[in-house]
């Protein structure tokens, strides 16, 4: 019903694209893999890209994933952490339990979008699909935060506006993990360049940050559970600018779209322009930026 919260409690089954979006879409958690098909088929139309690609990263994901909890993680499968993959296969998400007995999942489904379809692995299964136009190095040799996470963030945002969110709670998670992508841009700045907090503030007014005062002001502003931000803050220290790049390249694939919009007027097609961006593949912000805005959505720059 809208505005409820529903959870799994003892365990999570199909966490991927099925589960999650099952919820939405009433398909029973027994069929993860239907739920996450039908869910990519939904999305490819919507962000433009191929159909194909879409129920192939669907398959895998609604497949690879339907996971008891154990102590202190879930564990799902997975090829191979850390050689390249050239070709489909089966994916899976990880998820830490970070002190949880029960996981809600009005917070899961924004997550799924980011991870999995429209964000990681149809960004990912897309540079994959075009291997005739995209170097080696393009698709395995190197990722770049702000263009990969920046597109993911952005896919959460594009689901809100293609109206994926419509049930409150379902809003609220995406709204509660916005939160945390804002807060956590205050905290990396602040720490790493030893800013100091404005006096108007009732934090430590005054004061130049120090990382010991991380986990409550996460915890004061942000409303998720203390063990998970206890690791945030120690990614915080150990990656500096990693949790940042999210919302600055967010910010320049939103610029880049309404450059594009303006520009085109009339004749711009939002799944189009979908299409043609993550078929250009990862590449730094400020050539992203420039791609975005020049961007030709005409048939003949296939």
């Amino acid at each position: 019903m809208p505005g409820e919260m529903p959870s799994t409690a003892g365990g999570v089954s199909g966490v991927a694209v099925g589960v999650a979006v099952g919820v939405l879409v009433g398909v029973p958690e027994g069929d993860p893999v239907g739920v996450a098909v039908g869910v990519a088929v939904d999305v490819a139309v919507a962000v433009g890209v191929d159909v194909a690609v879409a129920v192939a990263v669907a398959v895998a994901v609604g497949d690879g994933v339907g996971v008891p909890v154990t102590d202190d993680t879930v564990v799902g499968r997975i090829g191979s952490p850390v050689a390249p993959v050239e070709k489909f296969t089966e994916i899976a998400l990880w998820l830490s339990v970070a002190g949880k007995e029960t996981f809600p999942l009005w917070d899961v489904v924004t997550t799924m979008y980011h991870e999995s379809v429209p964000g990681h692995h149809l960004q990912l299964a897309q540079m994959m699909y075009r291997a005739d136009s995209l170097t080696r190095f393009q698709r395995l040799g190197v990722f770049v935060p702000g263009h990969g996470e920046g597109w993911a963030l952005y896919a959460e945002r594009l689901m809100h506006e293609l109206g994926y969110h419509d049930d409150p709670a379902y809003e609220l998670g995406w709204l509660i993990g916005q939160a945390l992508r804002a807060v956590r841009v205050i905290l990396d700045i602040g720490l790493h360049c030893e800013m100091r907090i404005p006096e108007s503030e009732s934090f430590h007014p005054g004061e130049i940050w120090r990382a010991e005062w991380g986990h409550p002001f996460l915890i004061q502003r942000t409303g998720h559970l203390a063990q998970f931000l206890e690791s945030e803050v120690d990614r915080y220290l150990g990656m500096p600018g990693q949790a940042i790049s999210y919302k600055l390249g967010e910010r320049v694939w939103l610029e880049g779209r309404e450059l594009a919009r303006r520009r085109m007027g009339s004749d711009f097609d939002l799944r189009r322009f979908h299409q043609r961006a993550l078929d250009m593949g990862g590449m730094g912000l400020d050539q992203l930026r420039d791609e975005l805005c020049t961007i030709d959505l005409s048939k003949d720059s296939d």
